[in-house]
């Protein structure tokens, strides 16, 4: 399936009864012990998150070990299946029935998530705002350095949200039409998560991690690394970057 696939879709077919339309015939239903289970293949994350999306999921992830560059073919010196005499083959068939061994004793076993988990806010927050945010947080693109170069000037310090919404604009104008102040809002926070750093840290006027900060009608955004000192904000500090 393509990226942005909609899961959602699926929910009636996997919880519920498969509705049959036979050419030709009678529309009837599947009873759930009767109903397939549909394996789903792709290059991309499902967007959707809570117990909904969860419970109707087994997600298996595949390494690129193997790619355009490294193919099965230049490790083993022959094709798969085509190319196996006996003694592969026999050892593919114990392979598979230890494989189902283990299934019939442990039931299916989660497979390593991390991966998965950072490609779907990858995917959530989008290419731009990756760009847009390495580069408003790389000190090494920071032309100004307040603190004399040996920190971050935009790290551990609030930021106006509706400047930082403008230079992302500024930076990416024909994403004005598709990045609103809500969805900006949200890619900070998904945004964090993927750098494992901590919006909005309890600081200097947040009492709780995540909490809103909001000051003379303006609304600001800090973006720290775990344990870094908060610093108070200065209006005459805040950065065009």
């Amino acid at each position: 399936v393509r990226v942005n696939c909609d899961f959602e879709l699926f929910f009636p077919c996997i919880t519920g009864l498969w509705k049959i339309n036979p050419k030709g015939g009678k529309p009837f239903e599947l009873k759930r012990d009767y109903s397939p289970k549909i394996i789903i293949t792709t290059n991309h994350a499902f967007n959707g998150e809570g117990a909904s999306f969860r419970d109707r999921q087994f997600i298996i992830a595949y390494s690129d070990y193997y790619n355009e560059h490294y193919r099965p073919v230049d490790e083993h010196g022959e094709l798969f299946f085509d190319e196996w005499n006996y003694e592969e083959w026999n050892r593919f068939y114990n392979f598979a029935a230890l494989c189902l061994q283990i299934y019939f004793e442990h039931g299916l076993v989660p497979a390593p998530m991390e991966k998965v988990y950072q490609r779907r806010l990858r995917q959530q927050f989008g290419e731009y705002f990756l760009e847009w945010a390495n580069n408003y947080y790389d000190k090494e693109n920071i032309k100004d350095m307040k603190d004399g170069g040996d920190g971050h000037p935009n790290l551990g310090t609030p930021r106006d949200r509706k400047a930082m919404l403008e230079n992302f604009h500024t930076m990416f104008p024909d994403q004005r039409r598709y990045m609103d102040a809500r969805k900006f809002k949200v890619c900070v926070k998904k945004w964090c998560q993927y750098k494992k750093w901590v919006f909005n840290p309890k600081g200097t006027r947040i009492k709780n991690d995540g909490d809103d900060d909001k000051s003379g009608g303006v609304e600001y955004f800090t973006v720290a690394v775990k344990d870094q000192k908060i610093n108070e904000v200065n209006s005459a500090d805040n950065l065009p970057f």
